[in-house]
């Protein structure tokens, strides 16, 4: 079994979700990455012409958070990072839900009629 070997991996191990943060500091501009996602040509020269660097990664694991960044952030980069974040997770559990036949009213009323967890 491979261990993770580096902070980064160690965040995204075993994760439902993660993405790698690429951004400028100077100038508070990022994209957020799915890791699994070959970036064009196109994009590249983008992302250089913007400066971007690896700023680090954020990861969803068993419904907790997970972040390892290269470099300390302000504040408002960091905020602006974590609803973007968060804006991935509702945007993929929304994909989910779908997927498996939500969004309809029977769907919501088997929702609420399941026990809570930990209820027998």
């Amino acid at each position: 079994m491979k261990t993770p070997r580096d902070k980064f991996e160690q965040a995204v191990w075993g994760s439902q979700l993660s993405v790698a943060i690429l951004g400028n500091p100077q100038t508070r501009d990022f994209a957020l990455i799915n890791p699994d996602d070959a970036l064009s040509e196109d994009v590249r020269r983008d992302y250089t012409r913007r400066g971007f660097e690896f700023l680090g990664v954020f990861a969803l694991v068993e419904g907790r958070g997970r972040v390892a960044l290269e470099n300390a952030l302000d504040t408002a980069m960091c905020d602006a990072i974590s609803r973007a974040f968060l804006g991935r997770v509702e945007d993929e559990l929304n994909r989910r839900v779908m997927a498996q036949g939500g969004g309809s009213i029977e769907w919501v009323r088997r929702l609420y009629a399941a026990p809570a967890p930990g209820e027998n």
